[in-house]
């Protein structure tokens, strides 16, 4: 594909995002309707996620599409809207299908791809060196472990199926690499900004500053059981904001 059909393709597919994101809050808001308590607090997170990441999505992948790091917004805010469209799908419609479990926990996508695969492809959109693809093969282990854990439990409570339940007590082993992975991911920003020089090693400097503090708020909220507690929530959602944001001023 030429560089030009690459930008259209990003392009599409943040506007087609985005359609179905306005589509299904327009429902919500003519119709009145009122989210439960604790759906209403993801929303609201999920709504701050999207007025970041659109702008950040549409602005790298229109200059360097090319450039991973674009396409991982892209992804992130794929996974906001098709969350959004499933509660529209179940509370707005009344549907109950496949799509709307698979769809409920889309937002660990959103809330874990910056935290992780953005700092290995930062700034240029390469990794440091094919070393550290085990690094990103545990990221991307951990985020799919959490994610099918999350939901194989949300399934265990509709139906009682044996191999669910076996599944969720082989998932939790493999969720420790999100540890590994997060921490690497960490370290390759720190060696990418002693290695770095000039320009580069500002915008890099950054990011690293607020990854490392990222990273930290949110081993911390889930270690304490911070998260449990709807201010806690503030603590467990805010490290993805933090590195979006500094990805976007460097």
């Amino acid at each position: 594909m030429t560089t030009e059909a690459i930008k259209k393709l990003g392009r599409a597919i943040i506007i087609s995002t985005f359609i179905l994101m306005a589509v299904s809050f327009s429902y919500f808001k003519l119709a009145d309707y009122q989210f439960e308590p604790e759906d209403q607090t993801f929303v609201i997170a999920l709504l701050i996620f999207s007025g970041i990441y659109y702008p950040l999505a549409w602005l790298i992948i229109s200059r360097s599409p090319h450039n991973v790091i674009g396409w991982l917004f892209a992804a992130a805010i794929s996974a906001f809207s098709l969350q959004i469209f499933g509660f529209f799908l179940r509370d707005g419609v009344g549907i109950q299908s496949t799509f709307i479990l698979l769809s409920g926990n889309f937002w660990l996508f959103g809330l874990l791809i910056p935290i992780s695969l953005m700092l290995l492809y930062f700034p240029d959109g390469q990794l440091l060196s094919p070393r550290w693809r085990l690094v990103l093969f545990a990221d991307v282990v951990g985020i799919l472990a959490l994610y099918l854990s999350f939901t194989l439990e949300d399934l265990l409570g509709s139906a009682n199926y044996a191999w669910v339940e076996g599944a969720t007590k082989i998932l939790p082993a493999l969720q420790v690499s999100i540890l590994f992975g997060l921490l690497g991911s960490l370290l390759s920003v720190i060696l990418r900004y002693r290695r770095s020089r000039g320009i580069v090693r500002a915008q890099i400097k950054w990011v690293a500053f607020m990854a490392a503090i990222a990273i930290t708020i949110l081993l911390l909220s889930v270690s304490t059981g911070l998260v449990e507690e709807e201010f806690g929530l503030v603590f467990f959602f805010s490290p993805p904001i933090c590195i979006a944001l500094a990805i976007g001023l460097a």
